[in-house]
């Protein structure tokens, strides 16, 4: 059985692109803009692999949800 999964945030209830790419920002070094996002895969804009942005997603998923919760 297979450990993927897919979540879908349509209405940015979990989290919104700006907090998304202000991590990715953070651990990558680079300074994208919400409007430099033109890839479904947001890891293809930061010239990421698959397993580079998945890494991030494991590990910020949480700070992401977080901060679109608490506003911050």
């Amino acid at each position: 059985m297979s450990n993927k999964r897919i979540g879908v945030d349509i209405d940015g209830t979990l989290t919104t692109l700006d907090i998304i790419v202000d991590i990715f920002n953070r651990e990558t070094g680079k300074d994208l803009q919400t409007n430099n996002i033109t890839q479904y895969d947001v890891g293809l804009c930061y010239g990421l692999s698959k397993e580079d942005s998945g890494k991030i997603w494991r590990d910020f998923t949480g700070e992401m949800i977080e901060r679109s919760f608490c506003g911050l």
